[in-house]
């Protein structure tokens, strides 16, 4: 069967677009020369998907096909049976963690790297997945492979150099780095030294990644995206039926904030999930790259990739509104144009879920406002204070053994207080506003951790630096 047909099979089995059992019967009964738009058909005709999964589908096959060569996991083996359901060695448990170790997780089932020296390109990438799987199954959030230097991974917070790995070599570096790109991804590294792409190979196993040139040789980071889609409740917030709230407007805005592995696509994912189970919306998201697939379910969810789908966040802004979305969703909003096209989206009847990078809801609404120039802010402040429905601002924490890490967020609700302080320019009085609105489900970034210490689940040394009232710290040092 061709390649094609096989990702869109994979894809949409993997995504829960369809049964794999019935679309393992279409594939065994269709020709195996088939075309994607005749197979694509047959799914419809027999109504084993919508209109608009399959469409989602026929974009994401076409560019995995094209991008990433043979689909791994076909779900048809030899002979044209069906392939075992779980393939990929990523589901494994880790093995057991020496007690003697340095490592609060096990490094045994890591690879060798250094084999790369000798291997062909095709092996470096096998040997690359299993690396990649490795650090998944340990619980990591990060793996990083650069020239000159020891592989190392984030694990709960804290980066370790794996030392029982060689050294990288630049040519082991670049090897290993290069070998899961297409030769579209190949070609633009090349031309520009870097690179943002997400790679993927099966819904579970989703990796956003980066790739730059340094002066020692070639550099790859990885963030392992979480498994499937998490509630809210799940990643720890308190009161999700504050957030969940949030999800039924049908018009404004929402700003999902935090420093980078915080956590935001994770929060972000959930909202969404959430509106997509209990509304009937077109809901458009606009992402660099995609890294949670989310598929249709009451509501039609478009996901749109920077670079591959579109040229960038304000082009495809701009085209969404020609789009009849209901939800607008912003992978980030980074420069001026975004986030003016973004409110102005908000004031004429989309809900629009954004992302920042800010480290408190007060220095939100500024780095909103200080975008703009002095002759616009007074327009934009009264932009945002029409619209405004939330910022969630959000930390994650080790726990005391350093075994996990614990959601810690600062939570403000748009109300007339909150309002009438972004237009008479007062954010640095929104502290106050969200001190006395716990109510409303409102959270100071400080309650939150000083909740966790005295819940005995951090430490003193990890709360304090986020607690600034002189009376809140007496509480923690006596």
């Amino acid at each position: 069967m061709i390649n094609e047909v096989e990702w869109f099979c994979y894809l949409g089995a993997e995504n829960q677009f369809f049964d794999r059992d019935t679309i393992i019967q279409l594939m065994q009964i269709s020709h195996t020369d088939v075309d994607l738009m005749t197979f694509a058909q047959a799914v419809i005709d027999n109504g084993l998907a919508t209109v608009e999964s399959v469409q989602q589908l026929l974009e994401h096959a076409t560019y995995y096909a094209n991008e990433s060569g043979p689909c791994p996991h076909s779900l048809l083996g030899a002979g044209g049976t069906a392939a075992p359901a779980e393939q990929a060695s990523a589901q494994q448990a880790a093995p057991p963690r020496d007690p003697n170790s340095a490592y609060p997780f096990s490094t045994q089932d890591f690879p060798d790297l250094s084999q790369a020296t000798d291997l062909p390109m095709e092996e470096c990438k096998e040997l690359m997945i299993q690396f990649l799987q490795a650090a998944r199954r340990n619980g990591s959030s990060d793996a990083h492979l650069s020239a000159d230097a020891y592989p190392f991974v984030r694990h709960f917070g804290i980066n370790y150099l794996l030392r029982e790995q060689a050294i990288m070599t630049p040519d082991m570096a670049k090897k290993l780095n290069l070998s899961l790109l297409g030769e579209k991804d190949l070609k633009a590294f090349e031309e520009v030294g870097d690179l943002d792409y997400c790679y993927s190979f099966s819904r579970t196993e989703r990796y956003r990644s980066n790739l730059m040139v340094h002066n020692d040789g070639v550099e790859g980071s990885y963030r392992i995206v979480s498994e499937g889609i998490k509630t809210l409740a799940e990643l720890g917030f308190q009161e999700p039926a504050v957030l969940e709230k949030l999800t039924t407007y049908h018009q404004g805005l929402i700003l999902i904030t935090g420093p980078a592995s915080s956590g935001k696509t994770t929060t972000l994912a959930a909202m969404v999930d959430l509106i997509n189970k209990n509304r009937k919306d077109h809901i458009i998201t606009v992402e660099d790259p995609v890294e949670i697939l989310i598929p249709s379910k009451d509501c039609n969810v478009s996901q749109r990739e920077l670079h591959t789908g579109t040229k960038s966040f304000a082009n495809a802004l701009k085209a969404a509104l020609r789009e009849d979305p209901d939800i607008i969703i912003l992978g980030e909003m980074r420069d001026l144009e975004t986030i003016e096209m973004g409110l102005s989206a908000a004031e004429t009847g989309h809900l629009v879920i954004g992302t920042l990078h800010t480290n408190s809801a007060s220095s939100t609404l500024d780095r909103i406002l200080d975008v703009f120039p002095p002759d616009q802010q007074s327009q934009i402040r009264a932009m945002v204070a029409e619209s405004l429905r939330g910022v969630i601002c959000q930390y994650l924490v080790p726990n005391k053994d350093e075994t996990g890490l614990l959601m810690a967020p600062e939570i403000l609700i748009g109300n007339i207080a909150v309002a009438n302080l972004i237009k008479d320019n007062k954010t640095s009085q929104l502290t106050s506003v969200i001190e006395v609105g716990k109510k409303q489900g409102m959270v100071l970034k400080e309650d939150s951790f000083l909740r966790l210490y005295h819940e005995g689940k951090i430490s003193a040394e990890a709360a304090l630096p986020h607690i600034v009232s002189d009376a809140k710290r007496r509480e923690i040092q006596g």
